[in-house]
């Protein structure tokens, strides 16, 4: 009888664990059939979890877009990391094609070497990277077609950009899958267009517009704009004709809308004057030439006055005191999240945008209009004289001269409300015009505008160039522009809003991980702003003590030997006993730096590792006293 409950025992035990292992193995099933598309996406920014953009993008899609997605199994064999981001592209493509409604096709290959699906691959563009000496290729991209044929793709999924995953993959469906596209009117002095017989590359502004938009370049002297023309962007107006300018007068009259860029000092023409064709010269300010549409608007900005900008700004090399040292650039600064709008489709949901001696916008009080502010710089800024960086600029005298104003001074802005005609007496005569076209042209003249303009003005230009918001690597050959600000972000943004489009600005530079310690940040430049107070005091004294020194009475004999009298060598002991008390002071602010750091560091470590533990730790005390006390309390009968 015992034998046989022994074996009923250890036969339910063997059935139990069978049956176990058959309910593991039913429920994975199950959760990978029902909850594939299923997730729990725990990051501040949600960098796992689709945008609303992206899902208003694939709910769109009218005709199918195929999506072939190339990964070899080699190259995840042999990089780790690369494997781990196959999978999440993956994930991301399958979650595309749950949310398209059937529009969305994916087909997923492993492209063998010299195998029909490698030729593939690279007749589509796509790019390998060398797996070993042997000449044998990994891919990792993506091809995509549409119903025309049309064909867009991503090389290689570089790793480097994998904060701008979601807006790669949504860009190239959209692009397939786009309607007509809107057409940007562009006027430029900054050489922003290709210049293929100076062998001049577009700026990476230009081409992130062309992705999205069909950009047509306006030449300075046209005196009017297209009528397909949806948005103006003006960049840097400096030679436009009275006509051109009348006529974005008007445009802007009708309806028209117009992201407008000006500034008081346009470092880039420092390097090369439009005007002369010669490094440097010239008028680097722009906004004199259609100084009377800023007026028509209700706008000023003081064009010679740069914002310096204490909190914000970047450190660059220079020398101090003899040597090479790390220096806040007040001229430069690169903004966050905490001075853009939340309240703006534009802003909301960007990280970072870089200023280079960007100006000040404000409205006139007379003015119509509202100034919205979209981006401005912190309370720890000021106007400075333009002087300072009008040639040859120096760091360490700016940061001196600075005394912070307690304003947050406005950079970008939208501006909306009525607007009078800048030019009440209407068009200006255009040299050989017939009288039939002016007479057409003053019988269409607008004297004020028929509904609320809606205009963005930033007062900076350089933002638009590659130096202040990209990097470029060369990757296996092909040179890949890095974002390192969200700077194109925002110029794409706020075309596709005026455009009346919001489709994609949701999901533009999302994903950032990059998490900055302002608290950290604040106590470095608080403590450096006493730093370089404390290091020109200490300049100062030095020049001081060889200005004493040189003065005092000396005597020299034949053979050289400098006769110092007591009283002398008593002023000379006196002078470097201060130089050393400065030296001492200088020395305790660089370890009161030093130690504030060390102590937030601390105090963080313990909140990040040691905290959760002990939480943990003590309920779990908690929890075993009570179920002890519990355990010994006596039954009631």
């Amino acid at each position: 009888m015992r034998a046989l409950n022994s074996l009923e025992r250890s036969t339910l035990g063997v059935i139990g664990v069978v049956l176990a292992i058959v309910l593991f193995v039913a429920l994975n099933l199950l959760s990978t059939i029902t909850l594939r598309s299923a997730q729990l996406d725990l990051t501040e920014g949600k960098l796992f979890t689709l945008s609303d953009g992206t899902r208003e993008v694939l709910s769109k899609i009218e005709e199918p877009v195929k999506l072939r997605f190339y990964a070899s199994r080699s190259l995840t064999d042999k990089s780790p990391v690369h494997g781990n981001y196959i999978s999440r592209v993956r994930e991301f493509l399958e979650n595309y094609v749950d949310l398209a409604n059937g529009k969305l096709i994916l087909e997923i290959h492993d492209p063998e070497p010299y195998s029909a699906i490698e030729d593939e691959a690279v007749a589509y563009g796509l790019q390998g990277v060398p797996l070993d000496t042997t000449g044998q290729q990994g891919y990792f991209g993506l091809a995509g077609t549409n119903s025309t044929d049309d064909e867009e793709k991503i090389p290689f999924f570089n790793l480097q950009r994998e904060q701008s995953l979601e807006y790669d993959l949504t860009r190239l469906v959209y692009d397939l899958s786009k309607p007509k596209q809107k057409v940007v009117g562009l006027i430029n002095a900054l050489n922003m267009a290709s210049d293929p017989l100076n062998r001049r590359a577009p700026w990476a502004m230009t081409d992130r517009l062309k992705q999205f938009f069909e950009v047509k370049d306006i030449a300075p002297t046209q005196p009017f704009i297209d009528e397909d023309i949806d948005v103006l962007m003006i960049a840097h107006p400096m030679e436009l004709s009275k006509r051109l300018v009348y006529a974005i007068d008007q445009f802007i009259l009708r309806g028209g809308r117009a992201l407008v860029f000006i500034d008081p000092h346009s470092e880039y023409t420092v390097g090369f004057n439009q005007a002369t064709r010669r490094p440097g010269g010239g008028n680097t300010a722009s906004g004199h030439v259609i100084k009377d549409l800023l007026d028509a608007w209700g706008v000023k900005m003081d064009f010679e006055k740069f914002v310096g900008d204490q909190t914000y700004a970047v450190k660059v090399q220079t020398s101090a005191m003899g040597t090479q040292a790390a220096v806040d650039y007040l001229p430069w600064f690169q903004t966050d999240a905490r001075v853009m709008s939340d309240d703006d489709v534009v802003t909301s949901e960007l990280k970072n945008v870089f200023f280079a001696s960007s100006g000040s916008l404000t409205l006139k009080k007379d003015a119509k209009t509202t100034l919205t502010p979209l981006i401005t710089s912190s309370a720890q800024s000021a106007l400075q004289d333009l002087k300072l960086v009008m040639s040859k600029p120096n760091p360490i005298a700016i940061f001196e001269k600075f005394k912070a104003d307690d304003t947050k001074h406005v950079l970008a802005a939208r501006l909306q409300g009525p607007v009078k005609t800048a030019f009440p007496d209407g068009p200006p005569k255009l040299e050989g015009e017939k009288k039939e076209d002016r007479d057409k042209v003053v019988k269409a003249h607008l004297a004020a505008s028929k509904e609320a303009v809606n205009l963005i003005i930033v007062a900076d230009t350089d933002m638009l160039a590659d130096r202040f918001w990209t990097q470029t690597q060369d990757f296996f050959g092909r040179k890949m522009v890095i974002p390192t600000s969200s700077n194109g972000d925002f110029v794409t943004n706020s075309v596709d809003n005026l455009t009346g489009s919001n489709a994609l600005i949701s999901l533009r530079s999302r994903g950032e991980s990059a998490r900055p310690f302002h608290r950290v940040m604040e106590i470095q430049k608080a403590a450096e702003f006493k730093y370089r107070k404390t290091e020109k005091s200490l300049q100062d004294k030095m020049s001081e003590l060889e200005t004493k020194l040189n003065g005092l009475q000396k005597q020299t004999t034949g053979t050289g030997t400098i006769i110092v009298s007591d009283k002398q060598k008593t002023a000379m002991m006196g002078l470097r006993n201060q130089l050393l008390g400065i030296r001492r002071q200088l020395r305790g602010v660089q370890h009161a730096l030093k130690r504030d750091i060390e102590t937030l560091d601390t105090r963080l470590k313990i909140l990040n590792i040691w905290a959760m533990p002990l939480i943990i730790s003590l309920v779990a005390v908690i929890l075993a006293i009570m179920r002890r006390r519990k355990r010994h309390q006596p039954v009631v009968a």
